[in-house]
């Protein structure tokens, strides 16, 4: 999607007075370079910004259970396999 479309969206939600949510890990100066100047200022017209620290990523959580399971010993296998 480009920024123009992007835009378009942001734009139109904001004239029909309609919410929208953005989640982001990027800090507000590489959120603002990211989406340009153009979106960043019409989001930040009607915006609460809410940082939420100390919550795991999921993709760590998925990474761990992952990680977990390649070593755990595989039944079918005796001790010479493994």
């Amino acid at each position: 999607m480009t920024t123009d479309k992007i835009f378009e969206l942001i734009n139109h939600r904001y004239e029909q007075g309609a919410g929208t949510i953005i989640t982001s890990n990027l800090n507000l100066t590489d959120f603002d370079s990211t989406v340009g100047a153009r979106i960043f200022s019409r989001l930040g017209e009607r915006t609460a910004i809410m940082r939420l620290e100390g919550v795991g990523s999921y993709r760590e959580k998925k990474r761990e259970r992952y990680v977990a399971w390649t070593r755990e010993p595989l039944e079918d296998q005796g001790p010479a396999e493994r």
